[in-house]
């Protein structure tokens, strides 16, 4: 009896030895499997290129267009106006289920045209008075990019179809002309809002 029980003993033990062994094998596999990396950000960008209408070619084989909103101080409304703002927006809601996606951002103040202005007067003058001024002038501008944002409103729509896409943007701007005029930008600026949501904490880069 007690040599049965030693031998049962052993059994159990050299399962348990070899139980453990294959955890530590399986442990082992699972730590050298590596994920991989892109090679860049193109690789994970979902916007890749400009149409030839300037529209955003999307790596999901969309088109988008961004739409910046004419945006209100609804405090200074009085009822009426505001009343029809609601209402005009919310017939644009119901009259339009299609993906969009509305983004608010702050926009850094963009003053290079006018400090390059400034710069060039200063380089004129000869009068120190007048340079002093323009001096004063030109760190002002400096100081209100670097403090000062503006909040802006953008509408972003999606669509497979280009033509289908400048539809879109003619119905759009049709049904918020009344309450939030769309207001045109150029290719630059919907470069500049791509560069601002990707990074965040950087400002976007003016030439």
């Amino acid at each position: 009896m007690a040599l049965l029980n030693s031998k049962t003993t052993k059994t159990n033990t050299s399962t348990a030895v070899l139980d453990e062994q294959k955890k530590i094998t399986k442990g082992k596999l699972s730590t050298e499997k590596k994920q991989k990396v892109k090679p860049s950000f193109v690789a994970i960008a979902p916007a890749v290129d400009l149409s030839n209408n300037e529209f955003i070619e999307m790596s999901s084989g969309e088109y988008c267009e961004i739409l910046q909103i004419t945006s209100k101080d609804i405090y200074s409304l009085n009822l009426p106006d505001l009343y029809k703002d609601i209402d005009n927006l919310t017939n644009f809601f119901i009259g339009y289920p299609e993906d969009q996606k509305f983004v608010p951002l702050n926009i850094p103040l963009q003053l290079e045209v006018q400090k390059r202005h400034i710069t060039k007067k200063m380089k004129q003058t000869n009068n120190p008075l007048h340079r002093k001024f323009l001096e004063n002038r030109l760190q002002e501008f400096k100081n209100l990019e670097r403090e000062r944002t503006n909040r802006e409103y953008f509408l972003f729509i999606y669509n497979k179809d280009e033509q289908k896409l400048m539809q879109k943007v003619n119905q759009i701007k049709n049904a918020l002309s009344r309450s939030n005029p769309i207001i045109p930008i150029s290719a630059e600026k919907k470069i500049s809002i791509l560069f601002q949501m990707a990074n965040p904490c950087v400002k976007p880069i003016v030439d």
